[in-house]
């Protein structure tokens, strides 16, 4: 915008004035853009398989050059497999959480032989910028070792590991949700601005519903073609508001009904998790 300005002042009158105008209505259509785009994606709107993909194949590779790299059990430098940064960051139960300084000899307690990663889930944010994973590893008779919590991110077009943690068989994993920006920011805005929504346009129907029915008890008294226009136009204002109405609230109804289902499935998932724990008890 800076640019445009200075670029102005060489023009002269009414070029000048067109310009300005138009560099105006770019400015407020890109906004306008920005802000869908970001109520798109703190919606939960995930982005295309294909950008997803992006992501999930070079993660795939990085979790398999690390167990590649680990499975001997013995001290080994993984630090290729990570973005070495401040952000850096290995954690084991048990352990305390190891750095980028601390990645070149490093031992996963999960190592051990015949053992397989198993891929869970992948999700990458609304924005792009980093992506989650969950990778299981079970030994040869399928028993559950632990599992793999990966953040992946990217730097100069290269996906690695932002941070790993290793989660003991014992302790339930919770499955993955699509996020924005950061994990778990989707949900709490859907309902949040959903119910802003509705409460909204709750107000501006009920205003409207007034306003058409003064315009129509105006019209009984005056038969002029102007009053009968009048409460026309109010009457069909307020169907209007009230189907924006009809729609908010579908919106927020679906919102709760998907973070109930979420809820749910999360339950389900922690009891099996259980069921299994205790089944390997008592087998």
């Amino acid at each position: 915008m800076a640019a445009g300005v200075l670029l102005l002042a060489a023009i002269p009158g009414s070029a000048a004035a067109q310009a300005w105008i138009g560099l105006m209505v770019g400015d407020m259509m890109s906004r306008q853009q920005a802000a869908l785009q970001e109520r798109a994606c703190m919606s939960g709107t995930p982005m295309p398989e294909a950008e997803i993909a992006e992501a999930r194949q070079p993660a795939t590779r990085v979790m398999q050059a690390y167990w590649a790299t680990v499975a001997a059990g013995e001290p080994a430098n993984v630090g290729v497999q990570f973005h070495l940064d401040k952000k850096s960051r290995w954690t084991a139960a048990g352990q305390a959480p190891r750095g980028m300084a601390e990645l070149s000899a490093l031992r996963d307690p999960f190592a051990g032989p015949d053992r397989r990663l198993e891929d869970i889930s992948f999700v990458r944010a609304g924005d792009g910028s980093s992506a989650r994973g969950q990778w299981r590893l079970r030994d040869i008779g399928g028993r559950l070792v632990g599992t793999y919590v990966a953040t992946f991110g990217r730097k100069l077009g290269e996906w690695r590991l932002s941070e790993l943690t290793l989660v003991p068989r014992e302790t339930f994993v919770e499955p993955l949700a699509q996020y924005c920006h950061k994990l778990g920011d989707v949900m709490p805005y859907r309902l949040s601005s959903t119910e802003a929504i509705r409460a909204g346009l709750e107000k501006r129907a009920v205003k409207a519903d007034a306003k058409a029915k003064s315009a129509e008890t105006a019209a009984a008294k005056d038969s002029s073609s102007k009053a009968r226009d009048k409460a026309s136009k109010a009457a069909e204002a307020a169907a209007l508001r009230r189907e924006e109405l009809a729609q908010a609230v579908s919106e927020a109804e679906r919102a709760k009904a998907d973070a109930e289902s979420a809820r749910e499935a999360e339950a389900a998932a922690r009891a099996a998790h259980q069921a299994m724990l205790d089944a390997e008890k008592t087998g």
